[in-house]
């Protein structure tokens, strides 16, 4: 079976890094904290891909820096490769749709968030590593 593309953007402002929060639904991801990410769609670059989600979940425009790390994972028996990109906000007030919350978590409380495999994978990276990116915090 091949793996499903998809990707996630981290965001960092002041040493804080963006998560959102999936609403409580009857999703296996309900109430978990995740980077903004999304599936690619058939043509799209994972950078073309992350403009559209972050647009289309939280109304923000962003630019996609470095890529940070790529992680395969497993969902409702589904493979998927996630690509994550270091990401820059340009505008836009954040608007949840598909969440109940967004915000700038410090380090020390992304470490005790409950995520989801893949986002645990990038939490664990960027406190391991840091972020490598062309953006100022």
């Amino acid at each position: 079976q091949m793996r499903r593309i998809t990707t996630a953007g981290v965001a960092v402002r002041d040493g804080k890094f963006l998560m959102a929060r999936r609403k409580r639904a009857s999703s296996p991801l309900s109430g978990m904290c995740e980077f903004p990410c999304g599936k690619l769609r058939h043509g799209e670059s994972p950078e073309d891909t992350l403009k559209r989600e972050f647009l289309e979940e939280f109304g923000l425009s962003i630019t996609v820096g470095s890529f940070i790390l790529e992680a395969p994972f497993e969902n409702e028996s589904k493979r998927y490769l996630m690509k994550v990109y270091a990401v820059r906000i340009v505008s836009g007030e954040p608007v949840l749709r598909e969440h109940d919350e967004i915000r700038w978590v410090t380090p020390d409380e992304m470490r005790v968030l409950p995520c989801g495999y893949s986002d645990t994978v990038i939490v664990q990276r960027l406190l391991s590593e840091g972020i490598r990116s062309p953006f100022p915090a």
